[in-house]
């Protein structure tokens, strides 16, 4: 058992009998049957089949394996979409600017950033080759450098171009307002635009996804185009140019994101 660990990887045995116990707490994962099983080989076990189908154990792979991915994938967006609004809070204090993000504009953001912490990415649908891929290593951690890079890249570039577009729009003369206007759809347009490069060539297909998509680009246009709403927000009417700019800003820090993920995973299939 040992030469197969180290020869193999992770290793996992199933057992029923009681002189079976030394053998699954040996192995990685130890499952014992919990029909036909023992007491004492459940005992010695970390899982018990309880219907003792050794198919259930493919769909336990799968499910965790899926899981697992979900995890990493709102982990990232968490860290990466929380920096921006870190920065775009601190440095107008730093810079002497007037504020960007007011109470009323952070309560609007986690009205948009919750839902696909909780409901999105727990939505999603396995990749397809996530039963081809070869295990795990077993140090390999949760929140390591394959999320946390692409992650901080993320936050760091979405902050970067926020800021330089409420600075371009603050001394271009376009008004504190509508300077704040422009920033904030760039920040929102960015939210739903990174949800999907999380998860590409998958489109809209998560009916999660599309409702909170909807749902955010909703409530946007309702506080911009509603008057009431717009003075509560401290707002500015905007105009096509305004939203092109925006758009544009979204597509580099995603073309950035994407990037770096590449890099990130290239890195990782090469031997040694």
């Amino acid at each position: 058992l040992e030469t197969l660990k180290r020869a193999a990887g992770p290793v996992a045995i199933t057992a029923v009998r009681v002189n079976h116990p030394r053998g699954l707490k040996a192995a990685h994962i130890g499952i014992a049957m919990g029909a036909r099983g023992t007491d004492v080989a459940r005992e010695a076990s970390q899982l018990v089949l309880l219907d003792d189908d050794f198919a259930s154990l493919v769909v336990a792979v799968r499910t965790g394996r899926r899981i697992y991915d979900n995890l990493q994938r709102a982990l990232a967006y968490i860290l990466g979409i929380h920096l921006p609004i870190v920065g775009l809070t601190i440095l107008p204090i730093v810079f002497g600017w007037p504020l960007i993000l007011m109470p009323i504009h952070i309560a609007f953001l986690h009205l948009v950033i919750d839902p696909p912490c909780s409901v999105v990415f727990e939505a999603e649908p396995e990749q397809p080759d996530i039963m081809r891929r070869p295990p795990r290593a077993l140090d390999e951690r949760l929140f390591g450098r394959r999320v946390l890079i692409p992650s901080m890249s993320l936050g760091t570039s979405l902050t970067t171009v926020l800021v330089a577009t409420f600075a371009v729009a603050h001394y271009g003369g376009f008004g504190d307002d509508a300077a704040r206007t422009i920033t904030f759809i760039t920040l929102v347009l960015a939210n739903i635009a990174l949800i999907l490069a999380t998860r590409p060539g998958r489109g809209l297909s998560n009916p999660a996804l599309r409702w909170v998509s909807v749902g955010a680009i909703a409530f946007l246009i309702v506080a911009i185009a509603v008057p009431a709403a717009r003075s509560v927000f401290r707002f500015h009417p905007i105009h096509l140019d305004d939203l092109v700019l925006s758009a544009a800003a979204c597509a580099v820090v995603v073309a950035t994101f994407l990037a770096v993920r590449r890099w990130v995973s290239r890195r990782a299939t090469v031997p040694g």
